[in-house]
């Protein structure tokens, strides 16, 4: 094709056709621009089809990361009612200061010692994409931003709260053993019950739950609402 232009070019010139010459050059520098932009259009479209592959394919492993973290998030937050609603009955009862509830209080206290109180989530998937850059192409604006307000700032308060509760149950597991005996899972005397430290205690375990707790459960909500988001940019 070049052999064939550069042939035409040749004999124009040589039969001193100079306009037809000029004519012939502008249309050819016209059909190489054509050709370029065709040739753009296509790697641009070629570029665009990648970014939609690699868009589904990363939310499809967010979303699988997410449900992974809710169920997770889910049994913790479980967990952390029950803790709520015993520590509330046992400062019930202690003020309520009949020694027959000992044995309540006893098994009430039991349910306070449950592990897996806090919660700490995978990021690997969003890590990915944050390193690779590709996470600000993502086309849906309310997406994109949803997923960042969560991993940057819902998981990482929650994060920064389940650190500072843990140092708090180290404290008061050491604490504990004074008036707790691990073995018979009781408190070792009502003495010690109606001890207003011991009420002190679960007060501040009620509170530091509470906080956790609430935490969660606007974690869950964010998650919720990214889990919703995505799936419908899947489905298109």
């Amino acid at each position: 094709m070049i052999k064939f232009f550069r042939h035409i070019r040749q004999n124009l010139i040589m039969e001193n056709k100079t306009g037809k010459y000029l004519k012939y050059a502008i249309g050819e520098i016209v059909l190489v621009v054509i050709g370029i932009l065709i040739a753009l259009q296509i790697n641009n479209w070629n570029e665009y089809q990648k970014g939609l592959r690699w868009e589904q394919q990363f939310l499809n492993d967010l979303s699988a990361e997410l449900e992974n973290n809710h169920q997770q998030l889910q049994d913790v937050s479980t967990i952390q009612s029950k803790r709520i609603e015993a520590c509330e009955h046992m400062v019930s009862l202690i003020r309520g200061k009949k020694e027959e509830s000992k044995s309540k209080i006893d098994s009430l206290f039991y349910i306070t010692q449950e592990t897996n109180r806090t919660f700490f989530p995978t990021t690997g998937v969003y890590d990915l994409g944050l390193s690779s850059g590709k996470l600000e192409n993502l086309q849906n604006e309310n997406l994109k931003y949803a997923i960042m307000d969560l991993y940057n700032h819902y998981y990482k308060r929650l994060t920064y709260n389940g650190e500072l509760q843990d140092g708090v149950e180290e404290i008061i597991d050491w604490e504990k053993r004074k008036y707790f005996d691990v073995f018979s899972r009781k408190i070792k005397s009502w003495e010690q019950i109606v001890d207003p430290e011991f009420e002190n205690q679960i007060q501040f375990i009620l509170e530091q739950t509470s906080t956790y707790n609430g935490l969660a459960e606007k974690n869950l909500n964010q998650i919720e609402l990214v889990l919703r988001l995505a799936q419908g940019e899947i489905k298109k």
